[in-house]
């Protein structure tokens, strides 16, 4: 990646056709699920890996971008890197921050103590692993929750 000068990052400078054949050829992310997690076209997403047009990036509004763009980095090979607990302190921190659901109502859905999960969320390893598995599988459903999409009635 790219960072110019004042900051900002060159986005053409990373080789997004790259990443996304990547998540595409050796992930087995397949276009069809890319495009029902993006709401881009699956032939646009194929035309853009295959090197046929430029559509995926240049043609879509700049919210649209931002998405296609965090959603490649996310699948690629980079986020690999990223070690499981923090993965999860991630998701308790969005679930807190974001929509202002306690550590008190995680441990409760975790069925652990509200000092488990802060003590997780300060040293990940101060818990045994039993209690982080529940903890990580109770913040990802709430995550899942929580992001799901307006239904219209």
């Amino acid at each position: 990646m790219n960072v110019e000068g004042n900051g900002v990052t060159n986005v053409t400078s990373i080789d997004l056709r790259e990443t996304l054949n990547d998540i595409i050829n050796n992930f087995k992310i397949s276009p069809e699920s890319l495009s029902k997690i993006t709401g881009v076209e699956k032939d646009l997403i194929l035309d853009f890996a295959n090197g046929k047009n430029d559509d995926l990036w240049y043609n879509n509004p700049a919210s649209a971008r931002i998405d296609i763009f965090n959603l490649i980095m996310l699948l690629s090979r980079q986020s690999q890197s990223i070690e499981d607990n923090e993965r999860v302190m991630a998701v308790i921190q969005t679930l807190n921050h974001l929509f202002g659901i306690s550590f008190e109502t995680i441990a409760l859905y975790a069925n652990l103590n509200t000092e488990d999960v802060e003590r997780f969320i300060h040293e990940p390893g101060s818990i045994s692993i039993d209690k982080r598995f529940k903890l990580a599988v109770s913040s990802l459903f709430l995550h899942y929750i929580c992001k799901q999409p307006e239904k219209s009635v």
